[in-house]
């Protein structure tokens, strides 16, 4: 029901490698986005066989929001390209990407899923530019303004107020809170506007009662809309 492939892509002026995973489904499957929702299965990765590689960062493409039996999901259909930026710790030579992803898949039933990978990454020469480029596109752009938060204790756990500045995004707008200890549970969101003001309301928990030690930089908002994704890394005081 699904199938993995990397495309190499090309080195890129800075040294870092620019490539990407396509992961194609069966009809009527789905898997998910980096963030899967309230039902769905996280992807994880592991990179323990690569070499010359000193890190890696994704840039996922705008998932679609579906909501069944009243939980609300972020998945994709049919195919993904989820382009990636890998860190060489020598730019000038070659590099394998070797490791594993666990993704969950879904359709009546949902199913989780390893799939193995092991690529040379040239120093040279182009694999999949324009499929990676295009995905480049339907990722998330930065936002130009900042976002403000404040945190309220309360008894089921540490609630969030973002407030950011932000035109309205064309369809429904969905705001999705992260943070970078992923071992927090994060609510869904409640989404409001006073004009080009976006507020958004969440609460963080943890299986020990209020999480601790927690940093505006640990967290990352990301607003999607009909055919937009704007993210905001971290939020500073509103004083």
């Amino acid at each position: 029901m699904v199938s993995l492939e990397i495309l190499t892509g090309w080195r890129a002026q800075d040294g870092t490698q620019i490539a990407a995973m396509k992961i194609a489904l069966a009809p009527d499957w789905v898997t998910y986005w980096r963030v899967p929702g309230e039902a769905g299965i996280p992807p994880q990765f592991s990179l323990t066989q690569s070499e010359n590689i000193s890190g890696i960062s994704f840039s996922w493409p705008r998932p679609k929001a579906e909501t069944k039996f009243g939980l609300q999901s972020f998945v994709y259909h049919d195919q993904v390209i989820v382009p990636m930026t890998v860190t060489l710790k020598n730019p000038r030579a070659p590099a394998r990407l070797a490791g594993e992803i666990q993704i969950g898949v879904c359709a009546d039933v949902c199913i989780p899923v390893k799939l193995s990978f092991d690529t040379d990454l040239p120093a040279t020469g182009e694999v999949g530019t324009k499929a990676i480029k295009h995905a480049l596109l339907l990722g998330a752009r930065a936002s130009k303004t900042t976002a403000t938060c404040d945190f309220i204790p309360s008894a089921a756990g540490m609630g969030v107020r973002i407030t950011a500045k932000l035109p309205p995004l064309k369809g429904q707008e969905i705001a999705v809170v992260e943070h970078s200890d992923q071992s927090l549970w994060v609510s869904p969101t409640r989404v409001s506007r006073n004009g080009n003001t976006l507020n958004v309301e969440t609460s963080l928990a943890s299986d020990t009662g209020l999480p601790t030690g927690l940093q505006r930089s640990d967290l990352r908002l990301t607003v999607l809309g009909e055919s937009d994704m704007v993210e905001f890394i971290g939020c500073h005081s509103p004083s």
